[in-house]
């Protein structure tokens, strides 16, 4: 390896070390103290996602199979161990999570860094996201939602992208591209009014 790659391989497993300690800050503060404590913390969510790199790297795909199981036994047996009130598992699948994103820093390590955030804000967000889903949404507001979803995310990739009709003239991906597009700015409006 020359000094290019091996420059690059250290990128790639400061990127893992720093995913690992992003997502294990998060939830170093909610892991709580004393014998109820979670099991897993910034050290443990560091070297899971180093681990999810170093197997990435050295062995490929089966390695990481094998490590990715041998992390989700860790997290069921933390989970058994703790005693707790809340039967919440964010943490053990946090710390798998942590995982796979190591190991993505291998292949696509923009990607990698993107998602370890979007994670973090997810975790960070839990009493805004909760308090949103049970306080603040209606189930019709809910249901329109997931109508324009299904709009946008399930219909309009099925929907063919060939001209069709008199002289060619329609497009019934653009058409409904359209459909998506007016309901999105419908969405938008009603949440500036809400």
């Amino acid at each position: 390896e020359g000094p290019a790659e091996v420059g690059e391989t250290a990128a790639e497993f400061a990127v893992a070390l720093g995913i690992g300690l992003l997502i294990g800050l998060e939830r170093e503060r909610h892991k709580g103290r004393g014998p109820g404590r979670e099991a897993a913390g910034i050290r443990t969510f560091a070297l899971v996602s180093l681990l999810g790199a170093a197997s990435m790297r050295l062995a490929g795909p089966v390695a990481v199979t094998v490590a990715g199981v041998f992390v989700a036994g860790l997290a069921l047996v933390g989970y058994a161990q703790r005693q707790h009130d809340d039967p919440g598992i964010t943490t053990e699948v946090s710390l798998v999570v942590a995982f796979v994103l190591g190991a993505l820093t291998q292949r696509d390590l923009p990607l990698a860094a993107a998602l370890a955030v979007v994670v973090t804000l997810l975790l960070t967000w839990r009493g805004q996201l909760h308090h949103l889903v049970r306080d603040v949404l209606t189930e019709h507001e809910l249901h329109d939602a997931l109508l324009f979803l299904v709009a946008a995310v399930v219909i309009l990739p099925l929907v063919p992208d060939t001209q069709v009709g008199p002289y060619d003239a329609l497009n019934p991906f653009t058409i409904w591209r359209l459909v998506v597009i007016v309901g999105a700015i419908n969405g938008l409006g009603y949440v500036a009014v809400r």
